[in-house]
């Protein structure tokens, strides 16, 4: 009998260990507990792809600046639109159709009174995925790799709670062409350690 590479395993430990609900691993995340009225501007917002809506969502239904919205959510959103002009034709379309879905996924959590952040933390992982292959990443990541890579920063991917970053990047493995992934991952790898 063969053993699993290396890699495997260690990647089947975190994947085993983090989604434990094991007494040892437990922790209290903070629940967000909504402050105001759900504003139609607000909802406006998402459903338009605006990065405000991230700063009205977070005035709402506050979890700080450790969770989705204000460490993830609006700074990427920002960079993305500011830097939009640079990417291929395709590469704008996916910026404005993956602002647009995230608001439209993100718009029943804004909706709720109280939510737990960690529990919204991932749900706005996966809907980031979701919204991606929607809009056709993997045919832009082949256009516009480097592009992504100077947005995306490093630091998030060794960050506590980075887990759920390269949960999704090893979803982009699965779900693009290899060499299309395989490229995108060496212009990343190039960007952190080469440059």
């Amino acid at each position: 009998m063969t053993m699993a590479p290396l890699w495997f395993q260690l990647v089947t430990c975190l994947c085993l260990v983090t989604s434990s609900h094991a007494w040892f691993f437990s922790r209290r995340y903070p629940t967000a507990r909504a402050r105001t009225q759900v504003s139609e501007d607000c909802k406006v917002k998402g459903q338009e792809g605006s990065c405000d809506f991230y700063t009205c969502f977070e005035e709402r239904l506050p979890c700080g600046k450790n969770w989705y919205n204000l460490k993830y959510g609006r700074p990427y959103c920002l960079d993305f639109k500011t830097f939009a002009s640079k990417f291929s034709y395709e590469g704008q379309q996916f910026i404005n159709g993956t602002a647009s879905c995230m608001g439209q996924e993100l718009m029943s959590w804004y909706e709720k009174n109280r939510f737990n952040c960690h529990d919204y933390t991932h749900f706005a992982f996966k809907a980031l995925s979701r919204c991606y292959f929607k809009n056709h990443f993997c045919d832009v990541a082949r256009l516009d790799a480097l592009k992504f890579v100077s947005i995306y920063r490093p630091k998030h991917l060794f960050s506590s709670g980075a887990f759920k970053i390269w949960r999704e990047i090893v979803r982009f493995a699965f779900y693009c062409e290899s060499e299309v992934f395989k490229y995108f991952v060496t212009s990343l790898y190039d960007a952190i350690f080469v440059n």
